[in-house]
């Protein structure tokens, strides 16, 4: 399960979830962005949400800091 939470001050995100539920997260952005120009008014918009994107796939990697979190079914 994916869980979202505001950081200390509201300055940003912390996203939680398994390797199934982040990668799940980037494809499905991946979907929504498009590609380069396609969506001129959103550009800016776009060029967020691939940072957000860039953040995932070092997290994958293992550069970014994590936390374990235990999947209770």
């Amino acid at each position: 399960m994916l869980t979202i939470t505001n950081t200390l001050n509201f300055t940003g995100l912390s996203i939680a979830g398994d390797y199934k539920d982040l990668d799940t997260l980037y494809m499905s952005l991946l979907t929504i962005i498009g590609d380069e120009g396609e969506y001129g008014d959103y550009e800016g918009a776009r060029l967020r949400v691939l940072g957000v994107m860039h953040d995932i796939r070092h997290a994958f990697q293992g550069v970014r800091e994590f936390e374990f979190v235990r999947n209770e079914w």
